[in-house]
């Protein structure tokens, strides 16, 4: 009982802080009580002290699932359709989310099953791209997990735009040249159609008046009557005189 009752330096020396902190802790609990009536949560105000006092002053930077860069957030790009190439996945984004946005974003990959891609976004802009108004069938979400991937040759972003954009001058070329062959084919038609046209005309004129058979036609006048013969003839023939056609 004597030794437990001995005060040796160290106890004197460490009931002296803690009054010390303690007197010092008596001027911030009017700052304490603010605090509570505004967040509500003595766990908060815990959390942001204890955060405080374990340097961590700003806000805590991620690191992406996909690349491990600091600052980064890993999104998931999901598709109905088959997502074939890179090329594709940079060009739905560049149409869902504003240019600054997909130009900030970076190491884009085809996801296994071409139905999604996965890229880095900037942490900053990660509601940007969550909150944007999407096609129908296409869905961003943040990455939980990184899920496997197709293989790639490691083209970057510009490669994969310039590859994306060869592709669909290709494209276009292909339709001009079917259109301009389908116009020529048209024309060609066109041409074929009335230059028959004239000399059935022409053809026509020529066989005028030469009928086969004996027929019998009604004419009148002496000069240029017009009739049409009927009898046993095949033909078709302009009567004129007294009734021969």
């Amino acid at each position: 009982v004597a030794d437990a009752l001995v005060v040796t330096p160290l106890c004197v020396a460490a009931s002296s802080s803690t009054i010390h902190y303690l007197a010092s802790a008596s001027f911030l609990l009017k700052v304490a009580e603010e605090l509570l009536a505004e967040r509500g949560s003595p766990v908060f105000l815990l959390a942001a002290s204890l955060a405080a006092m374990t340097g961590y002053t700003a806000r805590i930077k991620s690191r992406s699932l996909l690349t491990s860069y600091e600052g980064a957030v890993a999104i998931l790009l999901e598709s109905e359709r088959e997502i074939e190439q890179t090329s594709k996945a940079w060009y739905l984004l560049r149409n869902m989310v504003p240019e600054e946005v997909a130009q900030a974003c970076k190491g884009m990959m085809v996801v296994k099953g071409r139905r999604a891609a996965i890229f880095d976004c900037p942490q900053d802009d990660v509601q940007k791209v969550l909150k944007a108004e999407c096609w129908r069938g296409i869905k961003f979400s943040v990455a939980m997990e990184l899920p496997e991937l197709e293989p790639h040759p490691g083209q970057s972003g510009e490669d994969d735009w310039k590859t994306h954009a060869e592709s669909q001058k290709r494209r276009w070329e292909k339709i001009k040249n079917f259109r301009a062959k389908e116009a020529a084919e048209k024309q060609e038609r066109r041409e074929f159609n009335a230059e028959r046209g004239v000399k059935r005309k022409f053809d026509d004129t020529e066989d005028a008046g030469e009928g086969k058979g004996k027929a019998k036609g009604k004419g009148k006048g002496k000069g240029g009557g017009r009739g049409f013969a009927a009898g046993k003839g095949t033909g078709r023939g302009f009567a004129s005189g007294r009734g021969r056609g």
